[in-house]
């Protein structure tokens, strides 16, 4: 059965916001690491793969339906933060 496009679409979304998700809990990990604290480091990690995971689910579902997978790029939390601040103009 071919995937509608509102699903698709859908389903193209939440693969972003899963490989985000994996991207900051990897940040998490790296910042435990520098904080000599192996452990939280590593349950961080943890995290970040599992949320990888998720993502390749909905990109082999998207594929196995015919449809085309579209990796968006996420702004960093620093683009985030700039992009909120007034500007001096």
């Amino acid at each position: 059965m071919q995937i509608s496009n509102k699903i698709e679409t859908a389903f193209n979304e939440q693969i972003r916001e899963e490989l985000e998700s994996a991207y900051i809990y990897l940040s998490m990990a790296a910042y435990f690491e520098a904080q000599n604290l192996p452990g939280m480091a590593q349950w961080m990690r943890a995290q970040s793969q599992e949320e990888v995971e998720h993502a390749m689910k909905f990109f082999a579902h998207i594929n196995e339906r015919g449809g085309s997978c579209l990796l968006y790029t996420s702004p960093s939390p620093r683009d985030r933060t700039r992009s909120r601040m007034p500007s001096s103009a």
